[in-house]
């Protein structure tokens, strides 16, 4: 029968020091020095059939109308996409915490996502609307100051349209602060 020898020193698999074979972690980078094959310990997050399926039909919807009404397709876009990644997101947590969600309840937080992004948009445009307002006021009070009745209305933009979107992207910012929270 033959006799197996231990080494009295082994090379780190990860950054290849020699280190002795009684230690159970590399001097040099900390690590294990034994390699361990087989599946890893944690999963990472995938997409199952029928989620895959599901953004493939979502994604054929969205084409579809964008081809033949740019404007809607693109606002259907603009609402689909961040509800979708965020019911991926939900599911993803239901399923991590043992509880998997079917279909209806899939199709539930899809809904409750796209609404929620609907709100969002609906609070940013509302925003962009009032600073717009409220800049269109003070431009037209800077034109009357500035250029007496002969201004040409320039003032009146610079001040609205940086305003609007300034306030549109605040009330979008909040609102998403306030109605998605992060959760760990």
């Amino acid at each position: 029968m033959a006799r197996i020898t231990i080494p009295s020193h082994v090379n780190c698999p990860h950054c290849a020091a020699r280190n002795p074979s009684a230690g159970e972690r590399c001097g040099s980078c900390g690590r294990p020095l034994t390699l361990y094959i087989g599946p890893p310990e944690h999963f990472p997050r995938r997409l199952d059939l029928g989620s895959l399926m599901w953004l493939i039909a979502l994604i054929a919807v969205c084409l579809g109308v964008t081809r033949e009404v740019p404007a809607l397709g693109v606002f259907l876009l603009a609402i689909a996409v961040p509800a979708l990644l965020r019911t991926f997101v939900w599911v993803a947590r239901q399923k991590e915490d043992g509880q998997p969600m079917f279909w209806p309840e899939k199709l539930g937080a899809f809904a409750a996502c796209a609404g929620i992004v609907w709100l969002i948009l609906l609070g940013a445009v509302a925003g962009f609307a009032m600073a717009f307002a409220i800049g269109s006021i003070a431009g037209a009070a800077l034109q009357a100051i500035a250029f007496g009745a002969q201004g040409n209305g320039q003032a009146v933009l610079f001040a609205s349209v940086p305003l609007g979107c300034i306030g549109g992207v605040l009330a979008g910012y909040y609102l998403v602060k306030a109605l998605w929270p992060i959760k760990d």
